[in-house]
């Protein structure tokens, strides 16, 4: 089908390790999703960037809250999500992390 031919160039690690930096970002452990998101980002290729995992990253970078002296923490009340907008949907380039 259509849909298994698209999802043919994820394997089972590429998905079991966006999943767990997606959980470690839900879950506000930011430090450990963007070391896993750099990762997965990269997994498909030099050519094929993953998108999801660049935009998760991008957004980290932007609204991550440094705690201790140190980067990459949840900004404070971090719920897990956040809310979209207009701004957000448009596709932003490449994180500078």
């Amino acid at each position: 089908t259509d849909l298994a031919g698209m999802r043919s160039r994820f394997s089972d690690t590429f998905m079991q390790k966006f999943d767990m930096g997606y959980q470690n970002y839900e879950a506000g452990e930011w430090k450990v999703a963007r070391g896993i998101l750099e990762d997965v980002r990269t997994m498909l290729g030099p050519d094929f960037p993953d998108g999801p995992s660049q935009a998760l990253l991008s957004f980290m970078q932007q609204h991550h809250a440094p705690k201790d002296g140190e980067d990459f923490h949840a900004p404070p009340g971090w719920k897990g999500y956040r809310e979209m907008s207009l701004d957000v949907l448009q596709f932003q380039g490449t994180p500078d992390v």
